[in-house]
């Protein structure tokens, strides 16, 4: 209701704040470009590890994800596992949940199909679980990151039958997992970031001259805006 509108407000003031500030120094941006960091660890080793857990949800509860979560559950048959339920789950305990799902799924806070989950979504890539996800942000967005994630359409069934499928097929999520692991290596963040970063310091001290920084062209090809 009145809440959730005040956040979606909010978040959208946010946004334009910080486009206005980018686009006052000659960059058009949306959104802070995400992609592999070290801090997100390699994902290999776990790849085709054991994973005893069918289902992963990790995130905070409200109406709508308790009810996909309950019809998952109950009108699907699918063994979903709320990973934070008794409490926070982060660094290490998150890393070794992530690594022991199969699927992790990742659902919108808000029945509002622009909500971006790309933070919760990227160390699920990286420790080599498949994301099955619903629908959110920008389809610019989307396109970027469907060889990653697998954004089902179709509501609570449509997700269910994506998992399903994920769960019958040890092959097919396998590779499934490893392409996604690639992309997200394909796009490394420092890279992504490095040359908007320079034009902002550039902007803000005009002396200074960044170093000359070698490294592959191919992560600028996924630039994604937005208008």
């Amino acid at each position: 209701g009145d809440h959730r509108d005040l956040h979606l407000s909010l978040r959208r003031q946010r946004q334009m704040c910080i486009r206005d500030s980018a686009e006052a120094r000659g960059l058009r941006a949306a959104h802070v470009p995400l992609g592999a960091a070290p801090g997100l660890g390699a994902g290999a080793g776990a790849l085709y590890g054991p994973r005893p857990v069918d289902v992963l949800f990790v995130g905070k509860l409200n109406g709508r994800r308790r009810n996909i979560l309950r019809a998952l559950r109950y009108d699907h048959g699918l063994r979903v596992l709320h990973g934070n339920a008794d409490g926070p789950l982060f660094g290490e305990p998150l890393r070794f949940a992530l690594e022991s799902a199969k699927v992790v799924l990742s659902l919108r806070f808000f029945d509002d199909d622009r909500e971006w989950k790309m933070t919760r979504v990227l160390p699920a890539v990286a420790a080599g679980a498949v994301v099955v996800a619903e629908p959110g942000g920008a389809p610019a967005e989307q396109a970027a990151w469907a060889g990653a994630v697998h954004f089902a359409a179709g509501g609570v069934s449509g997700l269910a039958r994506a998992i399903q499928a994920y769960l019958d097929d040890d092959a097919a999520r396998g590779a499934r997992a490893e392409a996604a692991l690639g992309v997200l290596r394909s796009r490394p963040m420092a890279a992504k970031l490095r040359r908007p970063l320079a034009k902002l310091a550039r902007g803000a001290c005009p002396g200074w001259v960044p170093e000359t920084v070698e490294g592959d062209p191919a992560p600028w090809q996924w630039d994604v805006v937005m208008d």
